[in-house]
């Protein structure tokens, strides 16, 4: 049995982007995208689960509406895979073979129906793929609250780059990914528009990219470099304009008064380089054991964000709990 991890959390405050339409603060949909090489999966504790929560001031009583999709069968309902610039686009492990550029051995499979993921990437290089849920989530004067379990690997001893993204974007607008390798989908990358009606991007940063300015993405923690495994947060935008950097677990976080420092997760994780993936593997990380991965990520009606990272646990408890 999983115990759920509360931990002590640090609120974001969302600053509106001129660039951005009001109507993103009415209904929003929510994606999960990645870019770039090493196999990164997701899905709940085990799916993705998306909860809005909402009530009035003269009644206790609080509407609540949930979304939730496993990705353990051969099928997920409602969700639209995309493919980026390079083939293989995303896919549900369950009940298929893996491929050359799988980290696993070519031609066996991959995970029984009842037991999959979805998968967003494998080690092809150049991958910006992309999951999105074709259900508008009622936002204005809601909690939104999304969980899901991730794991990132690789067999050689690459940096598993670029990383994941979870974004919620304005259901008015066509869906566009946003920007390749460092952009995480989510931003601009030079002169490529960033995601079409971006509201929001939480970064799992494991190459460093998405913390920094260059590219001409707009701020970062330090001018022109990369920090490695990071949670990231990115806000408004649209076209070329905005997605700027607002916090991150390497400590630089402009939206926050005081600009408190924030260790960041190699020493939050007890030294552990590479906390947000693993690499020399030809199998998926434990998923019962210290690589275990978890992450929630609350957005309030007041525009407040806490985002939560949860590390392994063993014999049912958590076997660390951090702060950022």
């Amino acid at each position: 049995m999983r115990v759920p991890v509360v931990p002590t959390d640090l609120p974001i405050r969302l600053a509106p982007c001129t660039a951005v339409s009001a109507s993103h603060m009415r209904k929003l949909r929510t994606i999960l995208a990645f870019t770039q090489r090493a196999a990164i999966s997701a899905r709940y504790p085990r799916c993705v689960s998306v909860a809005t929560l909402s009530g009035a001031a003269s009644c206790s009583v609080h509407a609540q509406f949930n979304f939730q999709e496993t990705f353990t069968t051969t099928d997920a309902p409602g969700w639209q895979l995309v493919e980026g610039n390079e083939s293989p686009g995303p896919r549900l492990t369950a009940g298929t073979l893996a491929l050359g550029d799988d980290p696993e051995v070519n031609g066996l499979p991959l995970d029984s129906d009842g037991q999959g993921w979805l998968r967003l990437a494998t080690r092809t290089g150049d991958q910006a793929n992309s999951a999105w849920l074709d259900t508008p989530i009622p936002a204005a004067g809601n909690n939104i609250k999304a969980s899901f379990d991730f794991t990132i690997w690789d067999r050689s001893d690459d940096t598993g780059a670029d990383g994941l993204t979870f974004f919620l974007y304005d259901a008015a607008v066509p869906f566009a990914a946003g920007g390749r390798g460092g952009s995480l989908g989510y931003a601009n990358v030079a002169t490529d528009d960033g995601l079409a009606g971006g509201y929001l991007g939480v970064g799992l940063d494991v190459y460093g990219n998405f913390s920094n300015s260059d590219e001409n993405r707009n701020g970062g923690a330090v001018p022109n470099s990369r920090l490695p495994n990071q949670v990231v947060l990115r806000g408004p935008g649209s076209g070329t304009l905005c997605y700027e950097y607002l916090a991150g677990t390497d400590g630089f976080n402009s939206t926050v008064i005081g600009n408190p420092t924030i260790d960041d997760l190699s020493t939050l994780l007890s030294g552990n380089t590479n906390p947000l993936a693993y690499e020399l593997q030809n199998f998926r990380p434990d998923q019962d054991a210290d690589q275990y991965r978890f992450v929630e990520i609350e957005l309030t009606d007041d525009d407040m964000l806490t985002v939560r990272l949860r590390a392994g646990f063993h014999c049912g408890r958590l076997s660390s709990r951090h702060r950022f």
